[in-house]
């Protein structure tokens, strides 16, 4: 099922799929040039980056693979497209020798709009804008830092904290400690008394611990 962002569609993929439609929010068709668009493919936890010669632009919104992306069983989404657009420099810088045009005005305020969607996408703000939390559409490299005051985990993909791992390492310790202490050996059961019973006491058996 296809997922819509302001500057992302993700899909999941099926391994037979090869053409995949996207769309991103604002003037139609939703992005300056085929340059501006980014295609990823997650085959396990991580997103790759799908090269542009493995993909093609079949239409303003569609395009193809060249190979069907495989499916990952473990996620909701394959397939992600994205509209990226430069942040090192304007889209147009006004002196006495740029022509002034009306392209020019709207596509330099398209140019802060386009990013501060893809701030919204990161942010957590969908399209209809509602706030969902922060959304981390692709990997995230903490450079060494901690993610702190962490939650109790709620569903089955929720990060788990320290408080609950560290609780489960005490609990795994005890069981393998109450394993070692109750191994004390095989188990054997004898039919025949010891010497000295009486006679009228051997109907008796005798349940000993061995290999202590």
């Amino acid at each position: 099922m296809a997922e819509q962002g302001y500057a992302y569609t993700s899909h999941e993929a099926d391994g037979v799929q090869t053409v995949f439609p996207f769309a991103f929010v604002g003037v139609t068709p939703g992005y300056f040039n085929a340059e501006h668009i980014f295609v990823f493919h997650r085959t396990d936890v991580t997103w790759n980056p799908v090269p542009d010669t493995d993909w093609n632009l079949t239409g303003v919104n569609t395009l193809e693979f060249i190979t069907p992306p495989t499916s990952n069983p473990d996620a909701d989404d394959d397939v992600i497209i994205r509209r990226i657009m430069p942040k090192d420099a304007p889209y147009a810088g006004y002196d006495v020798s740029t022509r002034f045009t009306k392209a020019t005005l709207n596509n330099s305020f398209l140019q802060q709009l386009y990013l501060a969607h893809e701030a919204l996408d990161t942010l957590g703000e969908d399209i209809s804008g509602s706030s969902s939390g922060i959304n981390i559409i692709q990997n995230l490299d903490m450079q060494g830092f901690r993610v702190t005051n962490v939650g109790d985990p709620v569903n089955a993909d929720d990060a788990v904290n320290k408080e609950l791992t560290d609780e489960l390492s005490t609990r795994v310790t005890e069981l393998e400690a109450a394993k070692v202490i109750r191994n004390r050996g095989e188990l054997t059961i004898s039919f025949d008394p010891p010497s000295g019973i009486p006679a009228e006491l051997e109907e008796w058996v005798q349940i000993g611990i061995t290999g202590v």
